[in-house]
């Protein structure tokens, strides 16, 4: 990713976040969607990651993040269809989906730089 596809996802990031906190902090199929999440990113840590953490915690570039973040909501959706409890989630299909999707992208090599040392 480069510095405009960055700066786009960025924005783009901040303007569903600000619809996220508006809209749907209390909407239940949001937070069956967000047990979901932190469920897969603690059980399949190297393959989910809530996209918040992917930008906050991780050398991931933002255009990568917000790319996996949309496949992520796409999947979530799916698995939690017709679901009204963390439950009724068949949680077999839902890491075996996660799997599919394969590691998450690299930060390595690129990304945001690491804290500044005086010196």
């Amino acid at each position: 990713a480069d510095r405009g596809d960055d700066a786009n996802a960025i924005a783009d990031m901040a303007l569903e976040n600000y619809v996220e906190m508006r809209d749907k902090v209390n909407d239940p199929d949001y937070l069956l969607k967000r047990q979901l999440s932190l469920m897969l990113a603690e059980r399949l840590p190297d393959h989910f990651r809530p996209r918040y953490n992917m930008v906050m915690f991780s050398a991931i570039p933002y255009a990568d993040a917000f790319a996996r973040g949309d496949q992520q909501a796409e999947l979530l959706a799916e698995l939690v269809q017709g679901c009204t409890t963390i439950d009724e989630v068949d949680m077999a299909a839902a890491e075996t989906a996660v799997l599919a999707l394969g590691l998450l992208p690299s930060g390595s090599t690129t990304g945001r730089p690491g804290p500044q040392t005086a010196g």
